[in-house]
């Protein structure tokens, strides 16, 4: 088994159902149980929703709350993220499908994008990470201008676009903007390469997900076409279209666009982390033919092929079969009950990738122990007496006294139990017990090789045992075979199983 070196956790979110930074959690506290590597897990995100929590979480950014307008003027609290001279703010904390109600295109103002980014440039940060993506406006920014302190006319009547809707408008002041920008750098952290206009733009291809009809894509674009001549901006420069054409507006303003996933690892530094002996493990919701192209999952796939080395994914579901890579998935199918189910479900697939790719059976060793060891009762009162309510008396019998004990370690930790008890010629396996933090490791499997061995050891070729219904299929995959009725042992059914020839 490969050796490594470190092991770097970085899993997208999956939407709406567990954020990014509880699965990094989950996977580190799993992974730290059973093994001393190093382990980096940081939440990550790509530069939409999470790129604000992102930078605060991981980056050591201070969150700053205020106040601001969501897409329809109402008041709404919301944060942004400051550190020295730096800030960065997602449009989706105020233009996002979950701060706004409903859905209404030509209502939908980035007015409130414009007030938050008016305080941060008042309170002196002078370079501005602003996250696109999931906005539900098409307003070119227009907003966000007015808010900075543009003005548009109809001729001479001044028309106030965030109130108005897409109202006709022929002139536009944008100086005092220019002006409260000086010496201000935005970058705008986007994946979306389409323009303002056009079959491709922002209109056609985005506004449908915002409520916009069929009847109301050619309004919508000759309006972005109107807005997009009152400027000296090319509109076809790629990432123009990004949120509703807030790309066009970062143009406009002298800013620059980059994706998102480079800004998030370049803050990490992660290529300075890779190599030979990393394990890095990523992943997303649902994997699909989309998943290696921009997203996280793609970028951290092209690094590993550049440095060699291994990578893993984990998804809720997976809907491409072709990938070069290891996937664990939560799912085969979609199922109601994802979300109430997603913890526990990472929680065994982070356990399988343990026995996968850090197995320490290794370090698991076997120990005869007498049956006052306190350790050995500890576990049987833990397992028997307080999981399944068995009761002391019938636990500790008077067959102990008479029957091998043995004690099972794992990292010089005790955590198993088993006793052998002669009958007849052969000996019984009983009181096979595993701690729970343990389980789903495949070591109750050699628990129970170990113990065969042991009774080799003694002089007898066979062992049986009396199973627990539910722990059939287990002692199957162990050998066995269930045999006879089922029968009650402290009320719990059980079948006899012997070892199949």
């Amino acid at each position: 088994m490969k050796q490594y070196n470190k092991i770097i956790l970085l899993v997208d979110s999956f939407k709406s159902s567990i954020s990014s930074k509880e699965i990094a959690l989950i996977g580190k506290k799993i992974i730290n149980k059973y093994s001393d590597i190093p382990v980096l897990a940081s939440s990550i995100a790509d530069g939409g929703e999470g790129t604000v929590d992102f930078f605060i979480n991981e980056m050591g950014y201070k969150k700053e709350v205020t106040k601001t307008v969501n897409a329809f003027g109402e008041t709404i609290d919301t944060y942004y993220g400051v550190k020295d001279d730096k800030a960065v703010y997602d449009v989706a904390s105020v233009v996002g499908f979950l701060v706004n109600g409903h859905l209404d295109i030509y209502n939908a103002s980035s007015y409130g994008i414009g007030i938050v980014l008016k305080e941060i440039i008042k309170k002196g940060y002078k370079n501005i990470y602003l996250g696109l993506g999931g906005s539900i406006t098409n307003d070119g920014g227009s907003g966000i201008l007015e808010a900075l302190g543009a003005t548009f006319y109809n001729d001479d009547l001044l028309i106030e676009l965030h109130k108005d809707g897409h109202k006709c408008v022929n002139k536009v002041d944008f100086k005092p903007v220019l002006e409260l920008l000086e010496g201000i750098k935005i970058t705008a952290i986007c994946d979306v390469t389409n323009p303002l206009l056009g079959n491709m733009g922002a209109t056609y291809i985005f506004s449908p997900q915002k409520g916009a009809k069929e009847e109301d894509l050619k309004v919508l674009e000759d309006w972005m076409k109107n807005y997009a001549s009152l400027f000296n901006v090319e509109s076809s420069t790629p990432g123009c279209g990004a949120a509703g054409g807030i790309g066009f507006l970062i143009h406009l303003l002298g800013g620059k666009l980059e994706k998102g996933i480079d800004v998030i690892l370049n803050e990490l530094k992660l290529v300075t982390m890779l190599d030979p002996h990393t394990l890095l493990i990523t992943g997303e919701g649902k994997l699909d033919k989309t998943s290696f192209y921009g997203k996280v999952v793609g970028k951290l796939s092209d690094l590993s092929e550049k440095y060699h080395n291994d990578l893993l994914i984990i998804c809720g579901l997976k809907e491409i079969d072709n990938s070069n890579y290891p996937v664990y998935a939560l799912h085969e199918q979609m199922v109601s009950n994802y979300k109430e189910t997603v913890k526990e479900d990472l929680k065994k697939v982070f356990h399988k990738i343990v026995k996968d790719y850090l197995d320490k059976i290794s370090q698991f060793r076997l120990k005869e122990v007498s049956f006052d060891n306190r350790d050995y009762r500890l576990i049987r009162e833990e397992v028997f007496v307080v999981e399944q309510n068995v009761s002391l008396k019938i636990e500790f019998d008077e067959e102990d006294y008479s029957s091998h004990h043995y004690l099972f370690y794992l990292d010089d930790k005790p955590i198993g139990t088993v006793r052998l008890t002669k009958h007849d010629n052969n000996l019984r396996i009983c009181r096979v017990a595993i701690r729970k933090s343990y389980r789903g490791l495949g070591l109750g499997k050699v628990m129970i090789k170990f113990v065969e061995d042991a009774a080799k050891k003694l002089g007898y070729q066979e062992t049986f045992l009396n199973g627990q219904v539910p722990s059939i299929p287990f002692y199957e995959k162990c050998g066995y075979k269930a045999i006879g009725e089922v029968f009650y042992e402290a009320n719990i059914p059980h079948k006899k199983m012997i070892k199949k020839s």
